[in-house]
């Protein structure tokens, strides 16, 4: 996702979706070209919507790769804060038009349950930043934000000014800003290295 809102490596596999159509309602909109060897394989599409108490953000993805054989993948992320506070979080992402992963985040009085493909999990927390706001907020001074791709805190670094590092289990994530935005994310795996960059 983002989705990424964490990118693993099969994130970046496209189905083209027409990136004219924005979200109803939401007033902020940015597009990003995801590349590798300088060819790009696919686009992020990011949302935002700020009310009087709420903000919104949908994280929405579509890349194609070949991996021995040709694989696609769509990848949305929809996350909804309420006061500061996460109310509600939902991931899919397809795989060649069938489901690879599906969860569900809600916040029920102290608590959150997270259903991960029909399998329950708790976390007695608040959370006041995930990895869905990540395109349009620096993580200034923050040490662990929550993943809605792995259900759980991660660990972040700022290692130079403005570029944080994500320690993730399969790799780690460079996002970089200026002026407060995400001017690129450098996905890091085993297999490649990519790129979400601005479209130009």
């Amino acid at each position: 996702m983002i989705a990424i809102i964490y990118w693993s490596f099969v994130s970046f596999f496209p189905v083209f979706l027409p990136t004219e159509k924005e979200e109803a309602g939401y007033n902020h909109h940015s597009y990003y070209d995801i590349i590798k060897n300088d060819k790009i394989i696919g686009y992020m599409k990011c949302s935002k919507r700020d009310t009087n108490e709420t903000t919104e953000y949908i994280n929405e993805s579509s890349a194609k790769f070949s991996v021995i054989v040709d694989v696609s993948v769509y990848s949305r992320l929809q996350s909804s804060f309420r006061n500061g506070i996460l109310e509600d979080g939902k991931l899919i992402r397809l795989v060649n038009g069938k489901t690879k992963t599906e969860r569900h985040i809600t916040l029920s009085k102290d608590q959150y349950l997270i259903n991960s493909d029909g399998k329950p999990a708790f976390i007695k927390s608040s959370i006041h930043f995930s990895t869905a706001c990540l395109m349009y907020t620096e993580p200034s001074g923050m040490k662990y934000i929550f993943s809605e791709n792995f259900g759980k805190y991660i660990e972040v670094n700022e290692t130079t000014p403005h570029t944080y590092v994500l320690r993730l289990p399969d790799g780690n994530n460079i996002y970089t800003y200026k002026n407060g935005k995400c001017v690129e994310v450098e996905v890091q795996t085993s297999l490649a290295t990519i790129y979400i960059r601005p479209r130009q």
